[in-house]
């Protein structure tokens, strides 16, 4: 017997919350009959001195004056029938709110949905039978499991029940809002911000990130913001010790407008979106903790809970990465006057240089590594690269091995950690201020050129499988003040040489990224003399010797990513070899390079098991791989080296 009276009261409450249709507050209409006699009077006009008979407000809709309908012939009775008769006839439906009625064309009926909390739905049902809202015309279906709601009727009675959802999800009980305080391990709580030469680059935080979902901005905070930092110093201009306790002193052409001409300008303010998702989240509230690196979070109780799997998902472990940036020049003209040839290969890796010629002393720089080049192009005159390499540090040996004779020069090697799908920068670059005369006083203008690398990782994991792509931006420049003009006088005007190379790839874990193409004119002048001959007004240019050199150089950038266990230390043992620290691994992989070269000794070789010049000849000697022939991987061993030496 309880069982059926639980679903009873289960079926009444059910039947409750999915239609409802209160008995809506009649029109306060008089008793006393009426009688009218219009004559092609104006159904608005009408309506207006029928309500106002009545001492009632009456608003009508735009379409029904749009209209312009008139009312003709002889109308009686009571108030309520006579309305109800005008109604039908023009196709009109009507709605008291308590205060005026409304009417309206039959076709501006409409449906909105709201969303209620699903503990407030019965709330929303007893409060909405106790204001007598609605009538048969005008109804809403409401389901307790999801918080829906959905109203149709006249525009006037939908707008009620929006302003009743919203002052019940409004309400603020006791326990209305809650606090949350999440203590993030891997992620940043705030934004952080970093300078690279004349930019400014702001990466969001968690709590930016949550922020713009429970509040998003017209200005998205999700993606990294970059911009110019101002190109002119800033002036002294009566700051110092003088100007304590006294406002600053602007004069005209200066400030927030003068500087958007220096690139210096000011992000908008975020504007809230108007939408929905931002309305009904009035009371939540994210703020960041810098100092213990925590979100704390504001919301209801209801609502906390959904920050737990997102807050989890953003504070996750990183992978590191290690980024190592070569930067070679290599000396066209030599390479171009010493010829050489080179021919190496491992299992998976070539690279092309220039133009691969039938006499080996009269090719310039012509297969340095192997197989599996990645579009190169068609091997022309001068030097071209772009390619993956296997082994990178086989191929900065010999590249040592060239700047010997002045062909090649490792300029720099610089190495930086980071972290997956971070932004790894490395700059070496120089600011020179240029003065210029204004007309109150003399402003510095920075002008910053320099290398800047700027490498990006995300890694790909796939069937066992994994690979780095990387983003790479590289761009060089130089900066020369000391410039001469037409009529060949020296002007301190700076001259600034950029060049920058941007590209994408895909590769491997343990290969490199090899790439070129940016070339540098360098002149130089000598001037050689007989002491005090040459000195002699006129008749000293007979003892004095000037001679200028031009030299070409081309600049390679070889990225090489690398994984990087979370226990990478100095002197740490490695997980596979706890006796072994990874210094002494990397020695003696550089090493085991070291031995495979050609001219090494033959006590190297023989201790890394590597057969020297006679095994090898007695050995089948490897087909040639064509340059643009993709060999498969090994799966024993790699290939070993073929061809010449450098």
């Amino acid at each position: 017997m309880r069982i059926r009276v639980g679903l009873m009261a289960l079926l009444l409450t059910t039947m409750m919350l999915c239609g409802t249709a209160a008995q809506a507050a009649p029109i306060p209409f008089k008793r006393a009959e009426v009688s009218f006699n219009p004559q092609g009077q104006p159904l608005a006009e009408f309506l207006q001195e029928f309500f106002s008979d009545q001492g009632l407000s009456v608003v009508v809709s735009q379409q029904v004056r749009a209209r312009a309908a008139t009312i003709s012939g002889q109308r009686g009775g009571s108030p309520s029938k006579v309305f109800t008769s005008i109604c039908a006839a023009n196709d009109l439906i009507s709605y008291y709110d308590g205060s005026a009625v409304y009417v309206y064309l039959t076709s501006e009926r409409i449906t909105r949905y709201a969303n209620l909390p699903p503990a407030r739905v019965e709330d929303f049902v007893g409060a909405f039978q106790k204001m007598k809202l609605g009538d048969d015309g005008n109804t809403f279906t409401a389901t307790s499991g999801n918080g829906l709601v959905m109203v149709t009727g006249a525009p006037r009675f939908v707008e009620q029940v929006q302003q009743l959802a919203d002052a019940i999800n409004g309400q603020s009980p006791s326990n209305a809002t809650v606090f949350k305080y999440y203590k993030l391990r891997y992620a940043w709580a705030a934004d952080m911000t970093m300078t690279i030469g004349n930019r400014q680059q702001t990466v969001p935080g968690v709590a930016t990130l949550l922020r713009e979902l429970v509040a998003p901005t017209a200005q998205s905070a999700y993606v990294a913001q970059d911009r110019l930092l101002p190109r002119s110093g800033n002036k002294l201009r009566g700051s110092g010790l003088a100007s304590v306790g006294k406002p600053p002193l602007i004069p005209p052409g200066e400030g927030d407008a003068a500087r958007q001409d220096e690139g210096d300008i000011p992000l908008p303010p975020p504007q809230p979106v108007q939408n929905a998702a931002a309305d009904a989240t009035p009371n939540a509230r994210i703020v960041a903790d810098t100092f213990r690196n925590a979100v704390i979070v504001r919301d209801a109780p209801d609502r906390i809970g959904m920050y737990d799997r997102l807050v989890q998902a953003l504070d996750v472990e990183p992978q590191m990465v290690e980024i190592e940036a070569t930067i070679i020049d290599i000396n066209k003209g030599k390479a171009k006057k010493y010829g050489i040839d080179w021919r190496w290969q491992n299992a998976r890796t070539a690279v092309n240089f220039g133009r691969s010629g039938v006499d080996p002393r009269g090719r310039t720089l012509a297969d340095a590594l192997g197989a599996n080049n990645i579009g190169l192009l068609n091997q022309l005159d001068g030097f071209q690269i772009g390619a993956i390499v296997g082994d990178a540090g086989k191929f900065i040996a010999r590249i040592n091995a060239l700047a010997t004779d002045d062909i090649t020069n490792i300029v720099a090697r610089p190495q930086v950690m980071t972290l997956n799908d971070t932004e790894a920068v490395i700059e070496n670059s120089q600011t020179v201020y240029v003065p210029v005369a204004g007309a109150y006083d003399v402003d510095l203008f920075n002008v910053v050129a320099g290398t800047v690398l700027r490498v990006t990782p995300h890694l790909v994991y796939e069937s066992g499988r994994r690979r780095i792509r990387t983003i790479v931006q590289i761009e060089d420049g130089n900066v020369n003040v000391n410039q001469t003009n037409l009529a060949g006088q020296v002007v301190n005007v700076p001259l600034v040489q950029r060049k920058a190379v941007n590209t994408q790839a895909l590769i491997d874990e343990g290969q490199s990224l090899l790439l070129g193409g940016l070339i540098t004119d360098q002149d130089e002048k000598h001037d050689g003399k007989i002491p005090v001959l040459g000195d002699i007004p006129l008749l000293g240019n007979l003892f004095r010797q000037v001679e200028k050199d031009r030299q070409r150089f081309e600049r390679l950038f070889l990225i090489t990513p690398r994984l990087v266990a979370a226990n990478r230390i100095t002197d740490q043992r490695v997980p596979s070899s706890p006796d072994v620290s990874v210094d002494q691994i990397r020695v003696d992989q550089d090493a085991r390079d070291h031995a495979e070269l050609p001219w090494a000794s033959k006590e190297e070789k023989a201790r890394y098991g590597i057969p020297t010049d006679g095994a090898r000849d007695a050995a089948p000697a490897p087909a040639p791989v064509p340059a643009h022939e993709v060999v498969p991987a090994a799966t024993t061993q790699p290939a070993a080296a073929a061809g010449g030496t450098p």
